[in-house]
């Protein structure tokens, strides 16, 4: 099982370099999950392009309802964050990270399973935790 933070899904979802990279963690094959928390930063990111001008205020919302079918009809996997937030202080606590950040970690960690990001910060610190992390 792979866990997906919101770089690793964002880089996807916009196209950036190294993209391609993230596809395969993104089928069911590899049964993707994340933590709902996703949701919300990965809008904050739509927001924050368009108010950037790297995309159009106009394309945000097709933009978001493309971005949705991946996690309501799509292979990824959303669980709810406040499973797994005592653990994510935890770790926030213990590696002096966002709690935001560690909350993915602790995902992939209470469920064993690998976390894909384009954080190299966070794949340092879910390494610290003792969880694989791959870089993309």
């Amino acid at each position: 099982m792979t866990v997906i933070d919101t770089s690793a899904f964002m880089k996807f979802f916009l196209n950036e370099h190294g993209c391609e990279d993230v596809l395969p963690y993104l089928t069911t094959a590899s049964s993707p999950e994340t933590v709902d928390l996703l949701v919300t930063e990965s809008a904050n990111v739509l927001w924050k392009s368009a108010r950037a001008g790297l995309i159009e205020k106009e394309q945000v919302p097709l933009l978001y309802s493309s971005m949705e079918l991946l996690f309501t009809k799509g292979p990824l996997s959303l669980k709810p964050a406040p499973q797994f937030m005592a653990e994510a202080l935890s770790i926030a606590l213990f590696l002096d990270t966002p709690v935001y950040d560690a909350l993915f970690i602790a995902k992939a960690r209470s469920d064993h399973g690998t976390l894909v990001t384009a954080d190299r910060h966070q794949a340092l610190c879910a390494k610290k935790c003792g969880v694989t992390a791959i870089l993309v």
